[in-house]
């Protein structure tokens, strides 16, 4: 049975969407009136239509039934958003911007605890859903995906039971902002670019995580805006360090660093923190500091790194959900790693990515193995590791308690399903 905090979150959710379709009535209330009302009404994000429409300036032309209909099933929508079990790609059938619906909602949830100025949060959502790019994968899709699994993990696992109200928003943001301006190509692309033009983004950032610094400085620019800046200066500067480090942890290059030091802190925390390397080794807190004091960074460090986890779990947790879901997310990247494939061929006379993954011509065999690696190799022990953290019972540890079973039982009924369509030898 959902908790108090749960159901508590739930209505929240659900006055948040009601507010998303009320806020064209509290916009038009404004002394000033603004442009918003014909480019950016919720419901007219939502539906497509016309603004007129979207106002309710058309009642004679539009069956007052089919309208009913549509806010319901947004309302819907807006109500399940934080179940894991959430299909994504319904909210993708019901807007043409579904960033801007599901941040909107989830964000909004904040009001009363996080100070949020409604008007620039929805220009600062239209911006960001513009940002992102037309590919297959790492579209507006993914990044509400992400965010709203993110979520989840916050309303359903519990995560926000052990977090302070601006870390809990913090994540959010970061889950929806953290591949805004991806351009469909990976990093080994990006960094194979820069050795034979010297420049681009692996130049820019020096060859560290380009494409991510790349999300972080557009999401930042994009606050920067006065019509998008939505929250205060304040806010932004406390959860601008722990933003960058989550968005930073999505690299799938430090995936192999970050599981040794998730395994090394769960190390630690089961011992009680006898153990002779620390899991945040080589980065210590200065000798020169009180116990105290060395004790408190220590769980600044600590709570970062459990939420650039949770994060980075987020972000690679298809496999984790209904599994026609993560069937359909795993047609979308292979198709964006095949028109990559194709790129690498054109631009650089070869291909240099995994022929199994990137190469159209690859065999179904290939394919199916390529694919497992990613679910058996990567995603599962991820998950393992986290439920394991979380059945620690450790003061200095947020992720004590937080459910992540559901998502590990789902990723091995997968699993098997994916091994029963085992394409078989010729």
């Amino acid at each position: 049975p959902a908790g108090p905090a749960v159901l508590a979150r739930a209505v929240s959710i659900q006055e948040s969407a009601r507010n998303c379709f009320q806020l064209e009535r509290e916009l038009s209330s404004l002394s000033e009136p603004t442009q918003l009302r014909a480019s950016s009404d919720p419901l007219l994000v939502i539906t497509g239509g016309s603004p007129a429409a979207a106002a309710g300036d058309e009642g004679e032309d539009e069956d007052e039934a089919e309208r009913g209909m549509r806010h319901a099933r947004l309302q819907m929508l807006a109500d399940y958003l934080h179940e894991w079990e959430f299909d994504i790609f319904a909210l993708a059938n019901a807007t043409t911007q579904p960033l801007v619906f599901a941040g909107f909602v989830m964000l909004d949830s904040f009001s009363g605890r996080v100070k949020l100025h409604k008007e620039s949060m929805l220009n600062f959502l239209k911006d960001a859903e513009a940002s992102y790019w037309n590919v297959p994968y790492h579209n507006s899709l993914h990044g509400a995906s992400v965010g709203r699994l993110m979520f989840s993990f916050l309303v359903e696992g519990g995560l926000q039971n052990k977090l302070a109200v601006q870390d809990q928003f913090c994540l959010v943001l970061a889950g929806l902002m953290h591949d805004v301006g991806h351009p469909g190509l990976t990093s080994t692309f990006i960094l194979k670019e820069r050795r034979r033009r010297s420049k681009g983004l692996a130049s820019q950032y020096n060859d560290q995580s380009p494409l991510e610094n790349m999300h972080l400085a557009a999401t930042f620019q994009l606050l920067k805006k006065k019509e998008n800046n939505f929250i205060n200066d304040s806010l932004e500067e406390s959860i601008r360090p722990r933003l960058i480090a989550a968005v930073l942890a999505t690299d799938m290059a430090q995936h192999a660093e970050h599981l040794t030091r998730l395994d090394m802190l769960i190390e630690n925390l089961a011992d009680g923190g006898s153990s002779s390397m620390p899991w945040y080794w080589p980065k210590l807190p200065p000798a020169h500091l009180s116990e105290e004091k060395r004790k408190d960074i220590i769980r600044d460090m600590t709570t970062e790194f459990i939420m650039c986890t949770f994060l980075h779990a987020a972000d690679i947790a298809t496999p984790t959900i209904p599994y026609a879901q993560f069937r359909k997310w795993n047609d979308l990247v292979q198709q964006e790693f095949e028109e990559q494939g194709e790129l690498e061929v054109k631009e650089f006379g070869k291909m240099f990515s995994p022929a199994a993954g990137f190469d159209r011509k690859a065999s179904d065999k290939s394919r199916h193995a390529f694919t497992r690696f990613f679910l058996v190799g990567l995603v599962k022990p991820l998950f393992e590791k986290m439920h394991e953290l979380t059945l620690i019972e450790a003061e200095v540890s947020v992720a004590s308690g937080v459910d992540v079973s559901r998502q590990l039982s789902r990723i091995c009924e997968n699993i098997v399903k994916y091994d029963e369509e085992k394409p078989v030898d010729d």
